[in-house]
């Protein structure tokens, strides 16, 4: 089961509560999707066997002995990265977006695109399983597909090895990074605090992961500070329909532990905090677990029923073969049954208005060939469209099996209806 554990804003314990889970699942893939402030390899000394480096972007780099500046480059650059600075052209990192503008209105090939700094993924195991995590440059951007590239190389791994679970550390807040850590994942726990900022943050970041159709467990981490405020977050979770896997009260140990480079379960195992993070992962499992059999339920019996649909189609076709042959059959003597009848009922259906109007096309009586059955009948006149004003009444083709037989006529000049 893939497991993201996220939250809408910063400081809410989110990873503490992560490394908790991680170490009561005992074997499992941890990934610490918050590329900005990795931290998880801190607590648990993972051995990096494996580095990548990931190349997010470009930035021109310019040849002073080439350039003449003539200051086409500036003017082109929508973002301001350009500027000239006693006659040279000086480049702004931070504003520069890697367009590549620059490089090809330079008249003279003074610019060229080289590879931005390079961020790094980190893969190896650790002691209660494996790790895979990633390092973004300093001011780079693009974290959501750095994201979106460990999570890859995750996925490829974990075809080799057998673990029941992968635990995601995911950003704070609702940005790309975030949606880039839940997008297939199979359970989303959000972890809040008993503040006005938690809450609205909540709220937030809930209906990001409503949006994706994730199901989801809240765990109000350090309750205890303002009673008050959790109850509001329960009644709000309640209305929502969201289950409130735990209440974690807030503990020093808590921060004696992340001191010693350890998770509460294992500087505290026997505390009020350690206990409620353990029954927290019980209850998220199973409604994971559960949500996740209902899904296997839906697709059985929607399997079922696309082949009793396609079962039934086949016995229709056949049905409707048959029937055409039929009609085939007939089809030259209902074809001049009705021509005499649309020539009795609209002499003039081929006739030319008194102003040099056109003939028009129209639907006239139906027929059995086209209608697909073998009794097709019907009466009206047809619905005729000219150049001029000649038309006719709406004709309609009424048979037996499915729908209504279409023919063709001509449309009659007004007054001969």
């Amino acid at each position: 089961m893939k497991i993201a554990i996220i939250s809408g804003k910063g400081g809410t314990g989110k990873s503490c509560i992560t490394s908790d889970f991680i170490v009561q699942s005992k074997a499992t893939f941890a990934i610490d999707c918050d590329v900005d402030a990795a931290n998880l390899y801190l607590l648990f000394d993972q051995k990096v066997e494996k580095e990548e480096h990931y190349v997010s972007g470009e930035y021109p780099s310019i040849d002073l002995d080439k350039c003449r500046s003539c200051g086409k480059c500036v003017r082109a650059c929508h973002y301001g990265a350009l500027s000239m600075v006693d006659r040279k052209v000086v480049l702004d990192e931070v504003s520069c977006e890697g367009c590549e503008l620059c490089q090809r209105v330079c008249p003279f090939d003074a610019i060229t695109m080289v590879h931005d700094h390079e961020s790094s993924i980190f893969l190896g195991p650790f002691k209660y399983g494996y790790m895979a995590r990633a390092r973004l440059y300093p001011g780079e951007e693009n974290s959501g597909k750095l994201i979106n590239e460990l999570r890859s190389q995750a996925d490829k791994l974990m075809e080799h090895m057998d673990f029941e679970n992968i635990i995601m550390d995911g950003p704070p807040g609702i940005g790309c990074p975030l949606i880039s850590t839940i997008t297939g994942v199979d359970l989303v726990v959000i972890v809040t605090e008993p503040t006005r900022s938690g809450i609205e943050d909540l709220k937030r970041v809930t209906e990001v992961v409503d949006g994706f159709g994730i199901p989801r467990t809240v765990i109000i981490n350090k309750y205890d500070l303002d009673s008050s405020c959790s109850e509001t977050i329960e009644q709000w979770c309640q209305q929502q329909g969201i289950i409130v896997a735990s209440k974690v009260p807030f503990d020093r140990q808590m921060v004696d532990a992340m001191l010693h480079k350890k998770s509460i379960s294992e500087y505290a195992p026997d505390s009020d905090c350690a206990k409620a993070i353990k029954v927290a992962l019980e209850k998220s499992l199973d409604v994971g677990k559960s949500l996740s059999s209902e899904r296997e339920t839906n697709n059985e019996e929607n399997a079922d029923g696309s082949a009793d649909r396609i079962e039934n189609s086949a016995s229709k076709d056949a049905e409707k073969n048959v029937e055409r042959v039929h009609c085939g059959n007939k089809k030259s003597r209902c074809n001049h049954n009705i021509n005499t009848l649309n020539n009795s009922i609209m002499p003039n259906r081929n006739g030319t208005g008194p102003e040099g109007q056109g003939a028009g096309t129209g639907r006239g009586l139906g027929s059995c060939g086209q209608g697909n059955n073998a009794q097709t009948s019907g009466q009206g006149l047809g619905r005729g469209q000219g150049l001029g004003r000649g038309q006719g009444g709406r004709g309609q083709g009424l048979g037996r099996g499915q729908g209504q037989g279409r023919g063709q006529g001509r449309g009659q000049r007004r007054g001969n209806q």
